[in-house]
């Protein structure tokens, strides 16, 4: 995993790899873990609720996009990378592309120079 940021900019790339999508269970012994890290609960054989947990991805995906919803940065990007000779590179999230990551650029980089000529 890859995490660099430029200011208030954040990209995360991760690799892209089977067991990063697989849902990985959460273990609660001090204190409850975030609702939207558990997953859709089903019923066990016993009758009480059971989590599956959500992927890395999703969790990094979920982290990129708090962090700009809670203003902590203006944007974000997160990219998943295949580790093979002929790289490729997806983009899971809408909201969290390069392209939109990109575009802030301009803005932050203004905001920035302003800031530096008070």
């Amino acid at each position: 995993m890859l995490i660099s940021h430029f200011h208030s900019l954040l990209k995360v790339m991760l690799e892209d790899r089977s067991n990063v999508k697989t849902p990985v269970s959460n273990k609660e012994p001090y204190f409850p873990v975030d609702p939207v890290f558990r997953g859709d609960a089903t019923k066990s054989t016993k009758g009480k609720e059971k989590y599956p947990g959500v992927s890395y991805s999703q969790r990094y995906e979920l982290l990129c996009r708090r962090l700009v919803l809670e203003r902590l940065y203006n944007s974000a990007c997160f990219l998943m990378a295949t580790n093979a000779k002929h790289t490729k590179i997806t983009q899971p999230a809408d909201d969290l592309t390069f392209q939109r990551f990109a575009a802030a650029l301009p803005g932050h980089a203004v905001t920035f120079l302003g800031s530096q000529q008070k």
